[in-house]
């Protein structure tokens, strides 16, 4: 997909059901967008789709500068299409084409539009005879009026042609507005019987923006410049691009009063919107743009004149509005442009008078960095304190823009401040997202520090942002230690140091050992008094005593957990008692309770501006929507979380998230695409040394090779993951043992499947997982169907499907049923056989398992008989047929001798007794 694509799914869905629509024709597609929102992007793909569909394209792409040539988009349209068909026109009709295309000399007799029209008529319909036709024109607005005269004079004339016309057409870039209806030179509204469909693009997603650029670029944008970008360029990805070529995203995430850089061509586009402004008007400007919030009143009281009258001009010029006394730039680049129309030392000299004016804590430290360059105890203290106001309204990534420059305002010999300050940016920084900002912070006070609870915090703050870096896992426990060191006696710093080794080990899969630290440290969290300290190591005791089988009841487990963290903000990533409990509510196949917290969570930590957490939930909702069966639904948290994972270079996280993303695409039968994706996420835990997600993608793997029937490669890469061996070591990575099983039934190596469905069933006793318990019983009615023990192996296959029902677990149900129905296929129980295998693939259909549906599919031919379509008269068969096949409606009333209108009752009756909505699904059905 084309990178300005990214974001752009449902514009393309649109697309595909204009181009599908035949019986709809003649119709048309307007598409419509500021400049550099992607239009023309999207109009070469609908271009593309529409010759794979069958059809004929016409294509031009006028410019401004061409609006005085005759017939020139018109001459862009027909040439190269029009050879064969031209000599079966009328003789005038022939010559008016030939001398509007340069191909006959009109010996001072130029051709008659009217003539040249009706030509142009004749020749569409000629065409149409091979098939539809698509007459696709980029930036329509640029149309000569000539040839707009000529197509406007073809659509009114088309009847019932099989016509259909993409055009596109430009808004005013940064007011959004479009022109009025009568400059358009092409009036498609008015020239059909229809009105168009319109497709208005609006602007990016963050996420879509952040793909785009990375796609660009080659490197991911920190978060804290992407936010900036993404504000600054409102979501248009041609600006957004513009502004990060300016930018150095190396950088750090923010320098105070620095507004981002703007590319040449953006000041190009820029600069004519203020030439004819006043330096009074543009002095207003800037303090509107320099100000938060601006209003009127701010703006006069500070120019010392009436605000309205000097920022009339600027309204009148679609700079600004105002509203209600506030000012609004009608764009945020307008914004960024304001504020570069004044040099260093008057910006300085208003952001001092801004100051003065300021009341928030915040605002009033950002203007003095601005007035007060260098460094300043003064400063730096009153940024300390802004950061500290920011934190506690739950704002990190302000929070840690503002300590970072409160250091950089600290003079050099002012060490144990720097540490301070460095440990608490640090840590809302990595909140923020912003871990490079965060580790070049901590790291640059490390060296300098003597042995000590100062060093002890800096080395345990490091040890935080290393994880998931390359050789992360070696210098991580490193720190760790040397951490545990420094902190002595200190019973808060050292519960705070185990935490983050249990933390690491838990990534080992050595979850006894994390357990044994985690127990350690609650002993000496309950020593300070600290109730955050004390909430955290609760969660993680709580946590693995439930994934080491030690609990019956999750919810008891973690009860001690959840009233300690009530009242407190703890980061879901590792501390939060409801993330840590919904977990284990999923692993014990309780979706509905599991989801309910982690939907609260989410919701949570957004609003504390937490977006680091943001990863490990968007993790944990695909594991649950994926069991749900939800597909969409997870694979938009992949995405989301990637998109996080990516932002803070999180390569750990970014492993985990590839591997269940890849899993979700598997499912869905993208088994090239998923395949693709989890050897790359493999290849980033192993950099890690992340053992743990390590596990999990490898597991991934072997999954999408089951799905695609190759047991032999399934086997192979799950059998040296699963780990049954290590006793109570090896509970964590289990999911997959089933799907072990299936390959080692398939490649006849019964015994060894017995004795993994005789371990998976032990644990899912022994962990009070259900979730197990369903793919022991499926695998246990696979192991004795294969040998012949139908009577019992039906019986288990039965349980599992039950189950699986009950827990709400779709895609384990549908391959439950699968399973059944293969027993009982093998056991001459044909009828049965038939309606499980039916009940399996619709299972599957629903979900969008293709794979998987194929395999219900192949068991249910191998049933033998004939599967009626239920209810569908003999004429209807013979429609839905044919539709399947792809024919039109006309072509189908052709084929059948009947009128079209009987084609299309004939339609409306098959898709109610089917329950099928589209042409798509019909022919899935069939």
């Amino acid at each position: 997909m084309r990178d300005q694509l990214v974001g752009r799914e449902q514009e393309l869905e649109a697309i595909e059901a204009f181009l599908a629509a035949r019986e709809a024709l003649p119709a048309a597609l307007v598409v419509e967008g500021p400049a550099g929102v992607g239009k023309t992007t999207l109009w070469r793909e609908a271009v593309d789709r529409a010759a794979a569909a069958g059809y004929r394209v016409l294509t031009c792409r006028p410019a401004g500068t061409e609006q005085q040539l005759l017939f020139g988009a018109l001459t862009d349209l027909l040439v190269g299409h029009i050879e064969d068909v031209l000599p079966r026109l009328p003789s005038p009709q022939r010559r008016a084409i030939e001398v509007v295309l340069l191909l006959a000399d009109d010996r001072g007799r130029p051709a008659e539009p009217r003539t040249v029209a009706a030509a142009v008529l004749g020749l569409v319909r000629e065409l149409e005879h091979d098939g539809p036709i698509l007459v696709a024109i980029d930036d329509a607005q640029w149309l000569d009026p000539a040839s707009a005269m000529v197509l406007e004079y073809v659509l009114r004339r088309l009847g019932s042609a099989q016509v259909a016309v993409l055009a596109s057409w430009r808004i005013d870039p940064l007011s959004g507005r479009s022109r009025a209806a009568d400059d358009r030179s092409l009036d498609v509204e008015r020239a059909l019987e229809r009105s168009p469909a319109k497709l208005a693009l609006g602007p990016l997603s963050a996420g879509a923006i952040h793909r785009i650029l990375r796609l660009r670029t080659g490197e991911p944008v920190p978060r804290p410049l992407l936010r900036r970008i993404y504000e600054a360029s409102g979501g248009n990805p041609f600006y957004a691009l513009e502004i990060v070529r300016a930018v150095n995203p190396g950088q750090g995430a923010w320098e105070t009063g620095d507004p981002l850089a703007l590319s040449a061509s953006l000041q190009e586009l820029l600069v004519g919107r203020f030439a004819d402004l006043s330096g009074e008007t543009r002095a207003a400007l800037f303090v509107a743009a320099a100000a938060s919030p601006p209003t009127t009143e701010l703006v006069g009281s500070l120019m010392g004149t009436d605000a309205a009258a000097l920022l009339k001009p600027a309204v009148d010029a679609s700079i600004v509005r105002v509203h209600d006394s506030r000012v609004e730039f009608t764009h945020p680049l307008l914004a960024a442009a304001a504020y570069s129309q004044q040099g260093p030392e008057e910006r300085r000299s208003w952001h001092a008078r801004l100051a003065e004016a300021a009341t928030d804590p915040e605002a009033r430290a950002r203007h003095l960095a601005v007035a007060k360059p260098g460094q300043d105890p003064e400063v730096a203290e009153l940024l300390h304190a802004a950061g500290e106001h920011a934190r506690s309204r739950g704002a990190p990534a302000a929070a840690g823009e503002l300590f970072a420059e409160a250091i950089r305002r600290l003079t050099d010999h002012d060490l144990e401040a720097r540490a301070r300050w460095s440990v608490e940016a640090a840590t809302v920084l990595r909140q923020a997202g912003d871990m490079r900002l965060a580790r070049s912070l901590v790291e640059a006070v490390i060296d300098e520090l003597p042995a000590g609870p100062l060093r002890s915090d800096a080395l345990l703050a490091l040890s935080a942002l290393v994880e998931g870096d390359v050789g992360g896992d070696a210098l991580e426990v490193s720190l760790i230690d040397r951490a545990l060191e420094d902190a002595g006696d200190d019973p808060a710093r050292r519960a705070a140091a185990l935490l983050r080794r249990e933390m690491w080990e838990r990534h080992q899969d050595r979850l006894a050992d994390g357990l044994r630290l985690a127990r350690e440290a609650l002993e000496l969290a309950e020593l300070t008094g600290d109730e955050v300290l004390v909430a955290g190591a609760l969660t993680r005791v709580a946590d693995l005593e439930v994934l080491l089988g030690l609990a019956d009841d999750p919810v008891v487990r973690f009860e001690r957990a959840l009233e300690a963290g009530r009242h407190l903000h703890l980061a879901a990533k590792e501390d939060s008692a409801p993330a840590m409990l919904a977990v284990c509510l999923v692993r014990a196949g309780r979706i509905d309770e599991a989801r309910t917290l982690l939907l609260a969570e989410r919701e949570r930590v957004l609003a504390d501006g937490d977006e680091a957490s943001i990863e490990i939930l968007s993790l944990f909702l695909t594991e649950l929507e994926w069991l749900a069966g939800n597909w969409d639904l997870a694979r938009a948290y992949a995405e989301e979380g990637l998109l996080v994972t990516e932002q803070a270079e999180s390569r750990m996280m970014q492993g985990a998230t590839s591997a269940m993303l890849a899993l979700v695409d598997a499912s869905r039968g993208d088994a090239k695409g998923a395949r693709s994706r989890v050897i790359d996420a493999i290849a980033l835990c192993e950099e890690v040394g992340d053992r743990s997600y390590a596990t999990y993608a490898q597991q991934v793997l072997g999954f999408i090779e089951l799905s695609v029937g190759d047991a032999a490669s399934a086997h192979e890469h799950l059998a040296p993951t699963l780990s049954i061996d290590r006793g109570i070591e090896g509970t964590k990575r289990i999911s997959m043992i089933g799907d072990d099983i299936e390959a080692l039934v398939l490649l006849g190596r019964t015994g060894e499947a017995e004795a993994l469905t005789d371990e998976l069933e032990r644990r899912g006793e022994l962990l009070h997982r259900p979730t197990l318990s369903v793919a022991a019983a499926r695998c246990r009615g696979l192991v004795l169907g294969s040998r012949g023990e139908f009577q019992t192996a039906v019986a288990s296959a039965e349980g599992a499907v039950a189950l699986a029902t009950e827990l709400g677990l779709p895609f384990e149900r549908a391959r439950s049923l699968l399973v059944l129905g293969d027993i009982q296929r093998r056991a001459k129980q044909r009828r049965a056989a038939r309606e499980t295998l039916t009940a399996s693939r619709a299972a599957f259909d629903e979900l969008g398992a293709t794979l998987w549906r194929q395999k219900a599919e192949d068991s249910l031919a191998r049933v033998g008989g004939r599967e009626r379509q239920e209810g569908l008269t003999p004429t209807e068969l013979q429609v839905a047929t044919l539709v399947a096949r792809g024919l039109t409606n006309k072509e189908v009333a052709a084929e059948l001798f009947v009128t079209v209108r009987a084609v299309e009752a004939n339609l409306s009756r098959i898709y109610a007794k089917l329950k099928v909505r589209s042409r798509t699904e019909l022919a899935a059905r069939l």
